[in-house]
């Protein structure tokens, strides 16, 4: 017997929430922070350019581990 209940689609997460968010960024001086599905704040961090600082964590391949599993739990 099968379970025929639709499953909800979970949240969108990492990468895919950066994208959608750094559409709305200043190209200006700027701080940010990068939260779990908690809410919890895993990292601040300051740029002078604001969007192009987000707009790497949309591509996190060349990024340290570190930040890539950050990335995936935003």
């Amino acid at each position: 017997m099968t379970d025929d209940t639709p499953t909800a689609a979970p949240p969108p997460s990492g990468p895919a929430v950066i994208r959608t968010f750094v559409r709305t960024l200043p190209a200006a001086p700027g701080v940010y922070r990068m939260l779990d599905a908690e809410g919890a704040v895993m990292y601040v961090g300051k740029a002078r350019n604001l969007k192009a600082r987000v707009t790497n964590y949309t591509r996190p391949e060349g990024l340290e581990i570190r930040l890539q599993r950050m990335i995936a739990a935003t």
